[in-house]
C-alpha cells in the first residue's frame, strides 16, 4: 500500500502553499519555512518552491513539504462555462412600400 505521506503529495500543485516538515535541515530550506509552489515534477517526486523572503525559487522533494492551501483553481473542480449563442437580431418584418404612380 502507499504510505501517508505518498497519498498527499497529489495535492500539491503550482500555486499551493507548502511548509517545510519538522527535522529538515538543508542549506536552502529548513523546517517551518514557508513558500508557494512554482511547479511539480510528480515523476521526480519534486517541487520548486518559492519560500518568502527569498529572492530565487528552489528545488524540494515533495516528501519534505506538507500542503498548507492548494492551489486557487485546485479548491473547486473547474466548472465549464458553456459557450453562449449569440443571439439572432429580433427581424422586423419588412413590408414592401407602393407608392401611388
Amino acid at each position: 500500500g502507499r504510505r501517508y505521506e505518498d497519498t498527499h503529495v497529489d495535492l500539491v500543485t503550482a500555486g499551493s502553499r507548502v511548509k517545510v516538515k519538522e527535522g529538515r535541515h538543508f542549506p536552502t530550506y529548513k523546517q517551518g519555512d514557508e513558500g508557494v509552489v512554482v511547479s511539480v515534477d510528480q515523476e521526480a517526486r519534486a517541487c520548486v518552491v518559492r519560500f518568502d523572503g527569498r529572492l530565487h525559487a528552489v528545488p524540494v522533494g515533495l516528501s519534505h513539504v506538507h500542503c498548507l492551501h492548494r492551489a486557487p483553481e485546485q479548491q473547486e473542480p473547474p466548472r465549464r462555462e458553456r459557450p453562449q449563442r449569440a443571439e439572432p437580431a429580433p427581424t422586423t418584418p419588412v413590408r414592401p412600400q407602393y407608392s401611388p404612380s
